[in-house]
């Protein structure tokens, strides 16, 4: 069975690493790198920091876009999961990527 493949989307999600080790996996939206919401916010009305676990600011513009691509054959686990990078090639299209780091700022 050949998998079925689509171009990489931006989740919403951005990705932030700490020079601590901390990870964190923040919900911005998909309109985030567009400007605007459809609620009329814009990036800078949004909380532009997150508390990372060693108590300093990370500031979400420095993190990095998820994006994902739903692949039918590549089933979405742990590995997905837990992981720290901004690229998902799997069933979830990118939504559980790195979702042990959430930290959704909504």
């Amino acid at each position: 069975m050949q998998a079925i493949k689509q171009a990489k989307d931006f989740t919403g999600y951005m990705i932030l690493k700490h020079t601590c080790g901390a990870i964190s996996r923040v919900y911005v939206g998909p309109w985030y790198f567009k400007g605007y919401a459809a609620d009329g916010r814009t990036p800078a009305d949004l909380d532009a920091t997150i508390t990372c676990a060693c108590g300093k600011q990370l500031k979400i513009e420095h993190g990095r876009a998820l994006y994902g691509r739903y692949v039918t054959t590549t089933i979405c686990s742990d590995k997905c999961t837990g992981a720290s990078g901004p690229s998902c090639d799997c069933q979830c299209g990118g939504m559980n990527h790195g979702g042990k780091y959430s930290n959704d700022v909504k």
